[in-house]
């Protein structure tokens, strides 16, 4: 006999966090201006994989050199994202 099948779990969205967590994640976020470009381009980054947004790259890669971001500099260099 087979156990019932339990209901999916409802899991809060990582992307955007709610209450205490949001103002959390906000006040860190507005301390340092790096880190607050390093978390936006790396939820696009997220967003256009979880969306198949092939098109996109070439925008969000010059954002990124744009940006000074050298952590994520290492990644838009790398040859297999290269056009």
């Amino acid at each position: 006999m087979r156990p019932p099948l339990l209901p999916p779990r409802q899991e809060a969205c990582p992307g955007h966090p709610a209450g205490a967590d949001a103002a959390e994640l906000e006040e860190i976020r507005s301390a340092s201006a790096h880190l607050d470009a390093t978390a936006s381009r790396v939820r696009e980054f997220a967003d256009m994989m979880r969306d198949l947004r092939g098109e996109k790259p070439p925008a969000w890669r010059d954002r990124v050199l744009a940006d000074g971001l050298p952590a994520l500099h290492s990644l838009v260099n790398i040859p297999w994202y290269t056009a």
